[in-house]
Formats: C-alpha cells, sequence, structure tokens
C-alpha cells in the first residue's frame, strides 16, 4: 500500500480516528531511511486546528513504526467554543484582536488604527485578512480564522496571527472574542548571551566569569527568557520569569529603575572584583537575571511549575496564576550586609533583594554570588510548595521558619556541588559576600568538621543558626544517596538513577507533602513518605541512617 494509505487504514483500524475530519499536509519518503513519513491536519466545519496534527512514520515494508497524535479528541460539546456556535456573538474582529497580542510582543499600538483587507477564504482556512498599518513589522500582519485545542480540553475558536518583527517572529493565537493570549510561538532562534558567573561556581574571585548561552528548553521557556525587544530597542534583562534592574541615572540625570540592556542580546559586562562594584552595576544585574532564570528552570523540571505556584509573568499550561514574576533589583540601597526574598502567594509577584556587603573599605555584590542568589531564590521554592499556593504562611513559626533557612542553605549547597567532593569536604556558604563562611560551621558529614545535630535545637534558636543544624542533616540525606548511587554533573533535570539529583527530587517532593509550618520531625516524615513515593522505599534505610547520625532518627523528640 502506499503510504498515505497506509496511514489512513492505520488511523482507522487502530485508533478508531474519523478521517474525514483530517486533510492531507505533507508526505515523503527519507532518502536514507526509506522511512515514509505523512502528516494530517485536523478540520473542524472548514477551519484547520491549529496544534491538531497527526504524524505517522511508516517502514518500507508498510508497517507503521511510530506515530505523535496531537488531534483533538473531546467528545464534551460544553468544551467546544466554535466560530459559528452560541458564543460567536462575543466574538471581534481580528484587528482588535491584535491588540491583546500587541501588548505582549511589545508592539506600541498607541492610537494606530489597522486596516483588514479581506482575503479569499481558501479550504480549511477561513476567513483571511492582512493586517495593515501595524507598527515596526518587517511585513505584513497576516490574520486568520483558526482553532486551538488548550490543555484544559477546550477546542476553541481563536484568530491566528503571523507577525514578522525582523528580530522575532510569531504565530500566535488570540482568543476570537479578543481578550486573551493562548498560545505564542517564536519561530526565531535566541542568540542571548550572558557574562555572568558559571551556574555551579559560587562567584568571580573564586571562579571567574564566562560568556553564557541562554539555556534553551521549551517546555520550561517557550518564549525564551525576554520580552520581545520593540522595533528599534534593546534587549533587557526582563522576561516571563524575572525582572532584573538596579536603580541608577538616566540620560537625564533622574533616578530610574535600570534594567542592564544590549542592542545584539550578548549581556556582556565589565567587572573588576576588586573595585567598587557600585561601579558595574550591569555586571551584578546580568549576573543576577542569568542565575533566577537558571533556578527557575531547575526548579520547574523537580516540580515546582506553573500548577505548583512558580514565579510567572503568563502561566503557558493555564495551571496556577501568572502575573508573579520575580522582580529582581541588584544593590539595593539601604540593604547592607543583606539579601531577602518576599514571596506573597500565587498571583503575586515575589521581590528578590540583594544587598551590598562591607568589609572596612572593601564591597562586594551579593548578586555576584550565587550561592547567595540560590539561597533567596529556593525561599520562594519552599514557601510556595509548603501548603496551598493561595496562602504564604506556612513557614512561619520559628521552627518552620529555620527549615526554610535550612532548605535554603542545602539547595545552594546541591547547585555548587562538584564531582570531585567526598562526604567530608569542608563546605562553606556565601563566603565571597561574607569575607568567609557565614555559618558558624562549615557544612560536612564530619563530625569534627560539623558537630551540628538535632539536639542542637536545645541551644541554637536564632533562625539562620538553627537552620544549619537542618541544612547538615538533608547534606546526610544527600551524601547518603550519593554514596549509594553516585553524582552526576546534569543536576538541573531529574534522575531518580543518580544520588545528588534524587536527593533533591525527595526533597523537593516533601515540600509539597508536609504540613504547614512543620517540624523538624514532621518536615522529617515528609521526607520519608516522598522517600516511598519517589523511588518505592529502596533507599529507606539510608535515609533513616542519615537521619539518626544527627539525632533525628525513629523516636526522636524535642
Amino acid at each position: 500500500a502506499k503510504p498515505v494509505d497506509a496511514a489512513v487504514a492505520f488511523m482507522r483500524s487502530s485508533l478508531g480516528i474519523d478521517v474525514s475530519g483530517l486533510v492531507l499536509k505533507h508526505a515523503y519518503r527519507g532518502k536514507n531511511t526509506r522511512i515514509a513519513h505523512v502528516a494530517f491536519k485536523q478540520v473542524v466545519r472548514k477551519i484547520e486546528v491549529s496544534n491538531g496534527d497527526i504524524y505517522i512514520h511508516i517502514g518500507p515494508d508498510g508497517r507503521v513504526l511510530a506515530y505523535d497524535n496531537g488531534l483533538y479528541q473531546g467528545r464534551d460539546a460544553s468544551k467546544l467554543i466554535l466560530w459559528d456556535g452560541a458564543l460567536s456573538k462575543r466574538f471581534v474582529k481580528p484587528s482588535l484582536a491584535f491588540g491583546t497580542l500587541a501588548k505582549y510582543i511589545g508592539v506600541q499600538m498607541g492610537a494606530t488604527r489597522l486596516a483588514e483587507v479581506a482575503k479569499a477564504a481558501s479550504a480549511a482556512r477561513g476567513a483571511h485578512y492582512e493586517l495593515q498599518g501595524v507598527p515596526g513589522v518587517r511585513e505584513i500582519v497576516w490574520a486568520q480564522q483558526a482553532y486551538v485545542h488548550t490543555k484544559t480540553g477546550t477546542l476553541e475558536a481563536a484568530w491566528e496571527f503571523f507577525v514578522n518583527l525582523g528580530v522575532n517572529y510569531y504565530q500566535a493565537h488570540v482568543s476570537a472574542d479578543g481578550t486573551r493570549l493562548l498560545a505564542v510561538a517564536n519561530w526565531a532562534s535566541s542568540a542571548t548571551s550572558y557574562r555572568a558567573v558559571s551556574p555551579h561556581k559560587k562567584d568571580p574571585l573564586s571562579a571567574g566569569r564566562t560568556l553564557l548561552s541562554y539555556a534553551a528548553n521549551k517546555n520550561v521557556w517557550p518564549e525564551g527568557w525576554h520580552q520581545a525587544p520593540q522595533p528599534g530597542r534593546p534587549y533587557e534583562t526582563s522576561g516571563n520569569n524575572v525582572y532584573a534592574y538596579a536603580l541608577g541615572k538616566d540620560a537625564t540625570g533622574r533616578r530610574s529603575i535600570m534594567p542592564a540592556a544590549s542592542a545584539n542580546g550578548v549581556f556582556d559586562f565589565p567587572l573588576d572584583p576588586n573595585q567598587d562594584p557600585r561601579l558595574f552595576k550591569n555586571a551584578g544585574t546580568a549576573n543576577l537575571f542569568y542565575m533566577v532564570n537558571i533556578m527557575h528552570g531547575m526548579s520547574f523540571e523537580f516540580g515546582f511549575d506553573e500548577a505548583a505556584g512558580n514565579f510567572q509573568k503568563i502561566n503557558y499550561s493555564g495551571a496556577g496564576k501568572g502575573n508573579d514574576r520575580v522582580t529582581a533589583e541588584a544593590q539595593v540601597e539601604g540593604l547592607i550586609d543583606n539579601a531577602s526574598m518576599v514571596a506573597p502567594p500565587d498571583g503575586i509577584s515575589p521581590s528578590l533583594q540583594m544587598g551590598l556587603y562591607a568589609n572596612g573599605n572593601q564591597i562586594r555584590d551579593s548578586s555576584l554570588d550565587n550561592e547567595v542568589v540560590v539561597h533567596e531564590f529556593s525561599h520562594g521554592i519552599t514557601e510556595r510548595l509548603t501548603g496551598p499556593t493561595h496562602r504564604a504562611d506556612c513557614l512561619q513559626t520559628p521552627e518552620a521558619r529555620a527549615l526554610a533557612e535550612g532548605w535554603s542553605d542545602f539547595i545552594a549547597l546541591y547547585m555548587s556541588a562538584s564531582g570531585t567532593d567526598t562526604r567530608d569536604t569542608p563546605r562553606t556558604f556565601g563566603e565571597y559576600v561574607n569575607f568567609g563562611n557565614q555559618r558558624d560551621q562549615p557544612y560536612s558529614t564530619n563530625p569534627q568538621i560539623n558537630s551540628l545535630s538535632y539536639e542542637s535545637l536545645n541551644t541554637l534558636t536564632e533562625e539562620h543558626d538553627a537552620g544549619a543544624i537542618w541544612a547538615t542533616i538533608l547534606w546526610e540525606v544527600y551524601w547518603g544517596l550519593v554514596d549509594k548511587l553516585g553524582f552526576t554533573e546534569a543536576r538541573m533535570t531529574p534522575n531518580n538513577a543518580k544520588g545528588n539529583t534524587l536527593a533533591l527530587q525527595i526533597i523537593m517532593n516533601a515540600l509539597t507533602l508536609q504540613a504547614c509550618n512543620p517540624t523538624f520531625i514532621q518536615a522529617r516524615d515528609a521526607i520519608t513518605d516522598a522517600e516511598w513515593m519517589t523511588s518505592d522505599s529502596q533507599y529507606t534505610c539510608n535515609i533513616w541512617a542519615s537521619f539518626a547520625k544527627r539525632g533525628l532518627g525513629v523516636g526522636a523528640k524535642f
């Protein structure tokens, strides 16, 4: 049978698909593999479903080798928002719907009135228009009727737009009533890069800085790290997950919020660590922007995603609440020898403030200390994952606040761990900005290097001091698993076959299980429950041994 016929027969017999609702879009046979690739597009009442495709791969012998089914297969009539349905009276013209997209991609419409020029409709395309008069575009904007099936199971009428801004080229869908952005794809490849401290290094003194590339991951950052620059404007340290800036003077000499900016997307700013960092604000801002995006990506992969209440201006999945990207300020005036993270409930932007640290005449910028940035960002993770996302008061008791400090130290240790470390290696924290270890004892599983135990809570009551106890216990858990399963440098994505990544996954999962305002014992129990959930109790003995070593084993009491 011909590949197209074989594909149709497979869809009918094996998948039960009504092929009358499909049109053939493309078919070809690979020159080297002789495998045929056949693509069909879903059509509803003569209008294409933009993300409704099925792609079938057929071997030389006519057998189906693989397929990818992205068709809308809902059966609930209440989930259909059709162009000719009951809600169509609310639908608007594409020129009005374009305003919603323009706000997102940075096209300044002002009082601009667009001209709609109707084009002849063709099969499966519905109404089709040119939008004339859009500012800053390289070519005419096209608009056409379409459908989009969403992750909530709805098939929704939409205006589909194609917008070429030069640096960026967007295919976007706005709800037919013009109120919501349903989907955006940027066909341009990002070439942004950042002079920053490598994410698994500590600071510019111990590790220098490197020109680092944007970490592409369409699952985590569907639109990349940056908001699209307006035509003729530079890239700025502003995106869906973070707006990073420092206060400074603008061209008129007025005090102003100033993100770091780059005309070509290369954020490469000078820094002399031996001089006053206030002379190099852009270097600190770029490092802060880079590290917050890195932490967003890592935590997203380990479970702190949109549904779990993470920090995003736009939640692409529709889960959770948006409009809460991190506002990150470098070199906060008046914040001396300190940094902070304020994380309100889901839907309200957290504030990350990075101060300057002084030792006599020496001044250092905490925005350049990756351990401190990770520590503060991690407060946002633990605040949102503990208890329901509409609350921000589940880490408020003295013991819970100590736990929060411990988790933040632990995640900082996790990010900067080295494959050459051993369980006895002394690990300091915040050494760059504090001109020495910020904690009273280095982190290590060797009791002669770090003597902290659960019993130390009797005398250590300040939350950072008490937090070091919890971080020490978590470090024991970490090494119990690393000794068992080994270490991977690929720590940004889950891997339950390696000790370091499994440890973080268990601890992240435990955050979602524990009580509001947990005690050390409740946090411990959440970790043992999470280990059962994550790895089917394979490492229960390792984890209990780690807890027991620091006095938090079975029967521990405070």
